[in-house]
């Protein structure tokens, strides 16, 4: 049987901080990273504490003063001086020479709007470029330049950040914004930096990260505290975005602090990505939780809680992946692996952004972890050298990325071995050459028939006789009379999946009925085939997906339709792209567009079919038509063919 839609434009993920990225639930089988190859990176001579991503652009802040390019030591001839910020691209790995800007001190959090058009960063400055900026500031990710009328004054370290297009939500260790109390947070606007009075929540130590949820309506926090507008929120809460009024979060991932003298276990990094925030924690004492969770955005709700000992600085989810810097050293609640003697230090794990099993560990005081979802480690893990800038002797302190690079940031002074400081990225492994089933470029002269492809063997005539020929770098199929229908097959060519696409033209334009070409994705002898169905009626291009038998009757799979804003004349090439793939059901999928045109991003018609028959392996051919209302003779031509094994 056969079933068939209508298939309407992509949506392509974009992939900067702060943009939110559908995750689907999946295993860690599923689950790709990139690899741990480290790719050439511009170096820094300090440390990196935070950064952000913005198309293929990565902003970076902290504290340093020199940027250098990879493989080169401290006081090279292309060292140049950068102040505490800084920007290179993430697919090269170069600076971006015309971002230079100087913040008087270190920054210690840096975001982009969702919109893309600005990148936030906050820290213990007074002054960028000698201006005036105390503690937060803006920078145009268009032009790179400072936004002059941007300029809050916050009395102390801002370290969390998070913007809407309008609005702009920070917090630190500061009392006072713009002359006026605040309590360690406070939310200004995008367009001038004033005061939203409205909003003044309180917390009764540091923030460190913000995250905004998805709809604008409700402020993630994140840090130090124990308390969250007087009620008791550790470490974690949420608010809402116009009054900051407590706003529902139900889960408890960061353990409460035992007594005041005691050390505490804190929130340090939070990131969006769909409908889930991830969360990064640090935990110091006796008492401790220094892994990674991720709840629902919109009330808390756990969806899992990696208990992995080790201090967690930075997470990034990246679809179906989660990265992390941290130190852990026992990952045994995971499954994974445990304390050793002498400490083994992990710096960079990645895990999956869904929950797969359930914590190992057994029940521990004051804590909800035991038995509660956990997501898997996956299978990557670069090495990093310790960094001793900070005096903290860790190795990276950040992560970010887009859809195909991951970089981190930090203090380290080596990358798997190799001298590499403060900055560096990975990316994915290529995309392995498809399988090629078979191509043709026509390069001959044969008066009857095809001849033999390129790749593919000998092409056999099918329909009217006399009709194929080979000349001028095309296949020619001339249809002499009304209701002529002739093409040609590689029979020797045998696959389940094939995507076929080449290009066709016609020498004159269908009238009445028109002109039928089809693409043949898979012909099984004896039993029929699975084709797409490109047809011209005046200026008017129609695509159909159909299966034929053995004796090339046609049933429709998916029924005609007309494609939107292509017309077509004699003369003018067209691509037609068809995939078919699987069985029971075998999925059929198509588009056509103008030669020489960018190819439509998504399909223009998909459908499925079981046909018993045609749920087989089989060959790949072109068929053409003359409508009987028609004017006679027409002379199709095709080139270009090329068949692949779709990955």
């Amino acid at each position: 049987m056969s079933s068939g839609v209508l298939v309407g434009a992509a949506v392509v993920p974009s992939f900067f901080d702060g943009t939110a990225v559908p995750a689907t639930r999946t295993g860690a089988e599923t689950a790709a990273t990139v690899t741990t190859e480290a790719l050439p990176t511009w170096q820094v001579d300090g440390v990196v504490w935070s950064m952000a991503t913005v198309g293929n652009t990565v902003y970076a802040t902290g504290s340093f003063t020199k940027a250098r390019p990879p493989g080169t030591s401290p006081g090279d001839a292309k060292e140049v001086a950068r102040g505490n910020v800084l920007a290179f691209d993430i697919t090269t790995g170069n600076l971006i020479t015309s971002f230079n800007h100087t913040l008087n001190a270190q920054g210690r959090r840096i975001v982009a709007s969702p919109d893309g058009k600005r990148v936030y960063v906050g820290g213990d400055f007074t002054a960028v470029d000698g201006k005036e900026h105390k503690r937060i500031a803006a920078f145009d990710t268009a032009t790179g330049k400072l936004v002059d009328g941007f300029a809050p004054q916050a009395s102390a370290r801002v370290s969390g950040i998070a913007a809407t297009d309008s609005t702009v939500y920070f917090g630190g260790n500061f009392f006072n914004v713009n002359g006026k109390s605040r309590t360690r947070l406070a939310a200004v606007k995008a367009s001038n930096g004033a005061n939203l009075d409205a909003w003044k929540p309180t917390v009764d130590d540091e923030v460190m990260a913000l995250a905004v949820a998805p709809g604008d309506k409700r402020v993630i926090i994140g840090g130090k505290f124990q308390h969250l507008n007087g009620e008791n929120k550790v470490g974690v809460g949420a608010v809402d975005a116009t009054s900051a009024a407590m706003a529902a979060w139900t889960s408890r991932p960061v353990p409460t602090r035992l007594d005041p003298k005691s050390a505490m276990s804190y929130v340090t990094d939070l990131r969006v990505q769909g409908d889930t925030v991830f969360g990064a924690a640090d935990g110091e004492g006796y008492h401790w939780y220094d892994g990674r969770f991720a709840a629902k955005a919109e009330n808390g709700d756990l969806v899992w809680l990696d208990n992995c000992y080790g201090a967690t600085y930075g997470i990034f989810p990246q679809g179906q992946s989660v990265y992390s810097v941290s130190h852990a050293h026992d990952c045994s609640s995971l499954g994974a692996f445990g304390e050793t003697v002498p400490t083994t230090w992990h710096r960079a794990l990645a895990e999956t952004a869904n929950a797969t099993g359930t914590d190992h560990a057994l029940p521990g005081s004051n804590s909800n972890y035991h038995g509660q979802p956990v997501p898997s480690l996956l299978p990557w893990e670069p090495k990093l050298g310790v960094g001793s800038f900070t005096k903290q002797y860790q190795a990276a302190w950040a992560v970010t990325g887009n859809a195909k690079y991951v970089a981190l940031g930090g203090e380290f002074p080596s990358v798997n071995g190799k001298k590499q400081t403060g900055l560096t990225r990975f990316g994915f492994p290529p995309p392995p050459k498809p399988v090629v089933v078979a191509s043709d470029t026509f390069g001959r002269s044969v008066k009857s028939g095809f001849g033999s492809a390129t790749t593919g063997g000998a092409w056999t005539d099918a329909g009217a006789k006399g009709a194929t020929s080979v000349s001028g770098g095309a296949g020619k199929v001339k249809l002499a009379k009304k209701g002529y229908n002739a093409g040609a097959y590689l029979t020797g060519v045998k696959s389940q999946n094939t995507e076929l696409t080449f290009k066709l033209s016609t020498d004159k334009a269908g009238s009445g009925s028109g002109i039928a070409v089809w693409g043949v994705g898979r012909n099984v002898r004896g039993a029929g085939d699975y084709r797409a169905r490109v047809r011209l009626a005046g200026n008017q291009v129609y695509l159909q997906l159909s299966r034929s038998d053995n004796k090339n009757v046609e049933s429709v799979v998916v029924k005609e339709q007309a494609v939107k804003g292509l017309t077509y004349k004699p003369g003018q090439g067209l691509r037609l792209k068809l995939q078919v793939t699987g069985s029971s059901p075998t999925t059929l999928r198509a588009k056509v567009w103008a030669d020489g045109k960018a190819e439509p991003a998504a399909w223009q018609l998909s459908g499925t079919d079981t046909t018993p028959g045609l749920q087989a392996a089989g060959g790949l051919g072109v068929r053409a038509y003359l409508g009987r209302t028609s004017a006679a003779p027409a002379t199709i031509s095709v080139d270009g063919v090329y068949a692949v094994q779709p990955r």
